[in-house]
């Protein structure tokens, strides 16, 4: 099928489809980059820390089937809007609630509260972008999940730069979230009504993956379960494995984002030359190797280069598997089933290496993403376009 013309429609749709995903990549970005610093205020440990993080887990798994229903009767335009709105204002309160004077039980009630908010976004984006996908007839869903790796990477650098600064984290996530209200003002008036709500799709669908779709969950769960655990874990080990400095440690994310980033931006040339199910290898074998050399050396240049290693071979991994998923019956609630328990991977990832950091180490825990890798890697075939051999 030839692609459609380019439009001033489509180019105002893709735009604020793609601010959509770097509201939700900046903040999680920013709350990677302050975890060291939320575990220093609280004067907590790795597998208390976990307890906040399985917190936003939970509360996120509770958001995502909530969000689905919405999405289904509302369309996904509406439920974005008030999912980036309520997540921007709510990114301040969780820094408020790991202030000092706080204690861990605040601090995991924000951050379940905070991430209900993540889990609606993370749904409804992926929504939108497969509905403008399909009807503009144009691939953009690796360049939208390259918006939200750039906006990881921004909200790793605004926190970096407001720690140099010497401001506080509460005062870094005000000012972030006031841009990414903003933003989200921007993005809200140009998102389209293509999946417009359709009362029986429940009835006609299941949000469970099911026959060819379930070994590409799985997949998506282990590729985002890297991705997670990087997120929130990599600056800690830069922390307190390698000893770095706070504002040098968030550096370890930004380098892994800043990869990522531009790997996906890149994306959609590399399957068409390479293919989706060599793309996929070659990147399970970068993760791999780039995560073990940082778990090895355990010295800072080194780690750095290797989680920029991780971020370029992860990058492209989720789009290839939700492309696929689209190809196995009909797209949306395909993508909407792959895409739920993978990012249930993405959540319950930091926390389970959490909980093994408190007995096993954090290196030995972080080594689980090696395995993972190579998993992904080694299980490309289930990438391959239908009706090939």
């Amino acid at each position: 099928m030839a692609a459609k013309p380019a439009s001033r429609f489509q180019f105002g749709a893709v735009s604020a489809v793609f601010s959509a995903f770097l509201i939700d990549g900046a903040g999680f970005g920013a709350w990677a980059a302050l975890l060291p610093v939320f575990k220093s205020q609280l004067s907590i440990s790795d597998g208390q820390l976990s307890v906040a993080l399985f917190s936003m887990v939970i509360g996120s798994v509770a958001a995502m089937p909530i969000a689905g229903r919405f999405i289904a009767h509302l369309g996904s335009r509406r439920v974005i809007i008030a999912a980036a709105v309520a997540y921007s204002i709510l990114l301040p309160l969780v820094a408020f609630a790991a202030s000092p004077a706080s204690t861990l039980a605040i601090f995991a009630i924000g951050a379940l509260i905070t991430g209900a908010a993540k889990g609606s976004l993370d749904v409804s984006v992926n929504a939108q972008a497969i509905a403008i996908e399909n009807h503009e007839g144009r691939p953009i869903v690796a360049r939208c999940h390259g918006g939200w790796s750039m906006g990881a990477l921004t909200g790793s650098l605004f926190v970096a730069g407001g720690l140099k600064l010497s401001l506080g984290a509460p005062l870094i996530m005000t000012l972030l979230g006031l841009l990414l209200l903003g933003l989200a003002a921007f993005s809200g008036r140009r998102l389209t009504e293509h999946d417009r709500p359709d009362e029986h799709a429940h009835h006609r669908h299941s949000l469970w993956p099911r026959g060819r779709l379930a070994p590409l969950a799985a997949l998506a769960f282990i590729a985002l379960f890297c991705e997670g655990s990087m997120a929130d874990w990599s600056a800690v080990f830069l922390a307190d494995v390698v000893g770095a400095e706070p504002a040098s440690a968030a550096l370890g994310f930004a380098t892994y984002a800043t990869a990522m980033t531009a790997s996906r931006f890149c994306g959609d040339q590399l399957s068409h030359r390479l293919g989706p199910v060599v793309l996929m290898r070659f990147s399970g074998a970068v993760a791999a190797l780039g995560l073990a050399l940082s778990l090895a050396s355990q010295t800072y240049w080194l780690g750095l280069l290797g989680f920029a290693m991780a971020g370029f071979g992860l990058a492209n991994i989720i789009p290839a598997l939700f492309r696929a998923a689209a190809r196995h019956g009909h797209a949306g609630p395909a993508i909407a089933s792959v895409s739920t328990v993978g990012y249930v991977g993405l959540l319950i990832g930091p926390p389970i290496i959490g909980a093994l950091s408190r007995t096993l180490g954090l290196p030995l825990s972080l080594g689980l993403l090696v395995l993972f890798s190579g998993v992904l890697g080694a299980s490309a075939n289930l990438a391959k376009p239908r009706g090939t051999h």
